[in-house]
C-alpha cells in the first residue's frame, strides 16, 4: 500500500489529523511526496472546505517544483475566492501563468482572479 492510498483512506474517513501525521512520517523516512500526492492533499482539504490548509499544501507542492492539475487549482482558487482570500488566489493564478499553464484564460472565474477581479521529479518514490 502506498502513502497516497493511505492518505486517501484517511480523507474518506475524515481523519484529517492522521493525514498530517502520515505525511510527517513519510518525510521522516526520507520519502518526498509526488505530484499525485500533493494533488490529493489539496483536493482533499478543498472537499473539507479547509482552503487555507489546501493552500499550504499548494505552496509546498510549488516549492518542490511540482505543478498541480488545472482542476485542482480551479477548485482551490474558487474556494479561496469564496472565503475572500483574493491575494492567495491571485498568487496561484500568476504562478500558473508563469509556468505556462495557458488554460487560465479559458475559464471566466480564473481570468477574473488573474485580472485582479473579485469573482518536476521527487528525490525518492514515496507518495
Amino acid at each position: 500500500m502506498t502513502y497516497t492510498s493511505l492518505i486517501l483512506g484517511h480523507f474518506r474517513r475524515g481523519n484529517l489529523s492522521e493525514i498530517k501525521n502520515l505525511v510527517s512520517d513519510m518525510k521522516a523516512k526520507g520519502f518526498v511526496p509526488k505530484a499525485d500526492t500533493y494533488n490529493l492533499l489539496i483536493r482533499g482539504y478543498c472537499e473539507q472546505k479547509d482552503f487555507i490548509e489546501a493552500y499550504v499544501w499548494y505552496r509546498e507542492m510549488f516549492e518542490n517544483h511540482f505543478l498541480p492539475r488545472f482542476t485542482t487549482c480551479k477548485e482551490l482558487m474558487t474556494g479561496l475566492r469564496k472565503q475572500g482570500r483574493l491575494q492567495e488566489a491571485q498568487i496561484i493564478s500568476s504562478e500558473m501563468k508563469a509556468k505556462g499553464m495557458d488554460d487560465w484564460s479559458s475559464d471566466e472565474s480564473l481570468s477574473a482572479v488573474a485580472k485582479g477581479g473579485h469573482q518536476m521529479t521527487s528525490k525518492r518514490k514515496g507518495g
